[in-house]
């Protein structure tokens, strides 16, 4: 319930005392694994897949990372129609690693 409530340091705290004093017991091992899921790193960057005006935000969240980097990239849709790219997804290793070697400004 305190996980879910939002208040994870009483929930780990909680949860880090059971998996100490009852640790083969069923409930230990949830405790545990509770431990586990909120001690883990995580990251993700979200966007619309179109943009246009008004520019779309970009979404970064983030638990228990440090430091987190990343860079978008301006790629002249004309150019990516007419070699079959309607999506990121499409792009050969080769042309990512192209893109990835550009110089961010």
């Amino acid at each position: 319930m305190l996980q879910q409530e939002g208040d994870l340091v009483a929930a780990h705290d909680l949860a880090e005392r059971g998996a100490k004093l009852y640790p083969n017991s069923p409930g230990g091992k949830l405790c545990r694994n509770l431990v586990i899921e909120i001690e883990a790193k995580s990251a993700s960057i979200t966007t619309e897949r179109v943009w246009n005006a008004p520019w779309p935000h970009i979404t970064v969240r983030y638990k228990n990372v440090d430091t987190l980097y990343f860079r978008a990239i301006a790629v002249d849709w004309e150019m990516s129609l007419q070699r079959n790219h309607h999506s990121p997804e499409n792009l050969t290793d080769q042309e990512r690693r192209a893109f990835l070697a550009k110089a961010p400004r």
